[in-house]
C-alpha cells in the first residue's frame, strides 16, 4: 500500500510540475540550433556531435508522434544570425517552436543551455541546463537528448543509452 501511495503521489507531482510549464503548439515544428552564437571554436564540434544526437533521436520518436516534426537547420550559420533573422529562418522552414542549444565552460566544467521557445515570439517557454565535468563528459550526451526530449513532451525508445554512449571512454577524443 505505500509503495503505491508514494508512486501515485510522485506521478501526481510530476504531472503538476509539467502543467506548470508554458504549454506547447499540439503540432510541434521545432528548428533546431546552436542558438544563442557561439564564437568559442573548440565547443563547437562537441556541440555539433550533441545537437546531431538529439535531432537523430528525435527523428526516431517522430515516427510514433505524429505531431512532431523535427527541422535541422544546424549547418545554418547562426553566428549570423539576429533575433529577426532567426524568426525569418524558423517561418521559411515552417517551424513554430525553437530548440537552441549552447555550450559554455572551460576545461574544467561545462554548462549545456537547452532552451525551448516560440519561434514566431521570441518568448522563452522552457529551459534547461546540464552541468559536466570534464571526466563526465562523455555521458553529457545522453543526457542532452533526455533533457531536449523531456522539454518537448517527446517519450524516447528504452534503449537509448547504449545506443548513445560513445565510441571511447576518451575525454580528449570526444
Amino acid at each position: 500500500g505505500g509503495r503505491c501511495a508514494a508512486g501515485t503521489s510522485l506521478w501526481l507531482n510530476r504531472d503538476t510540475v509539467e502543467n506548470r510549464l508554458p504549454p506547447l503548439p499540439h503540432k510541434r515544428f521545432v528548428a533546431l540550433l546552436p542558438w544563442p552564437p557561439t564564437s568559442d571554436s573548440q565547443s563547437k564540434p562537441l556541440l555539433a556531435g550533441i545537437i546531431d544526437a538529439i535531432e537523430n533521436e528525435l527523428a526516431r520518436a517522430e515516427i510514433s508522434d505524429r505531431d512532431l516534426y523535427v527541422i535541422s537547420s544546424h549547418q545554418t550559420e547562426s553566428a549570423a544570425l539576429g533575433p529577426a533573422e532567426l524568426r525569418k529562418l524558423c517561418q521559411s522552414v515552417g517551424a513554430n517552436l525553437l530548440l537552441g542549444a549552447f555550450l559554455t565552460g572551460d576545461e574544467r566544467q561545462f554548462r549545456l543551455h537547452l532552451t525551448v521557445q516560440n519561434a514566431l515570439t521570441d518568448t522563452v517557454l522552457r529551459h534547461r541546463q546540464l552541468v559536466s565535468t570534464a571526466a563526465e563528459l562523455t555521458g553529457l550526451i545522453p543526457k542532452a537528448v533526455e533533457a531536449a526530449a523531456a522539454l518537448l513532451n517527446v517519450r524516447l525508445e528504452q534503449n537509448l543509452t547504449d545506443r548513445l554512449a560513445p565510441p571511447t571512454d576518451s575525454v580528449a577524443a570526444l
